[in-house]
């Protein structure tokens, strides 16, 4: 009986002891977490700690520049993704103000991206906590563009090696900004030059 009894005690002295050191575990990692700071904030806002594995975007700046724009991004690991891009020139939000709907025909474009990206950073980033595996990270990318006109003969391709932001903002937003070198091809000829992406909008 005696024996019986030690035992109880024993067991009741350790589950005490490991209830004990996991409410103070508790207490100091709600200490530590400081909701109130600014990493906290910001880190909440991009989502850095929510995972995504896919990104459905629709880009709202471009509008107001004619241009209607929806992508698709996914990641293949968790540090690459594949992102297409699908859209028109010429219609947004100042094509309505044209008198003649001709002139909007003849400006129509059709245009596509495909881009390979590198979220060089990321794994590191979630292996020391600060980050899922997510789109708001700092990438480098491999770009091909081709845009054509709807109504004529006339096309762009586009080949560019960039390096840009992205963040999520809030649950239904994110920021896409990227630049780099560019090679342009038109019928008038090639060149290079500087190429530049600024994508604000939906994501789902």
């Amino acid at each position: 009986m005696n024996k019986v009894f030690n035992l109880s005690v024993i067991i009741v002295f350790f589950a005490s002891l490991s209830f004990a050191q996991n409410s103070v575990s508790s207490e100091y990692s709600e200490e530590e977490l400081d909701t109130t700071s600014f990493k906290y904030k910001y880190d909440y806002l991009v989502r850095a700690q929510e995972e995504k594995l896919q990104l459905i975007k629709i880009d709202l700046w471009s509008k107001a520049f004619n241009r209607l724009e929806f992508g698709y991004e996914r990641k293949v690991v968790s540090n690459f993704s594949m992102l297409v891009k699908v859209g028109t020139r010429g219609l947004g939000l100042f094509s309505w103000n044209r008198q003649d709907v001709s002139d909007i025909r003849d400006d129509l474009q059709a245009f596509y991206v495909i881009a390979p990206r590198y979220y060089y950073n990321l794994n590191k980033r979630i292996d020391e906590g600060k980050s899922a595996n997510n789109f708001s990270a700092d990438y480098i990318s491999v770009q091909g563009e081709h845009s054509f006109h709807v109504n004529n003969s006339n096309y762009k391709a586009i080949f560019s090696v960039l390096y840009g932001i992205q963040r999520r903002i809030g649950k239904y937003a994110y920021m896409d900004i990227n630049f780099g070198p560019g090679y342009f091809v038109r019928p008038s000829g090639e060149q290079v030059g500087l190429e530049t992406n600024i994508d604000f909008g939906l994501a789902f």
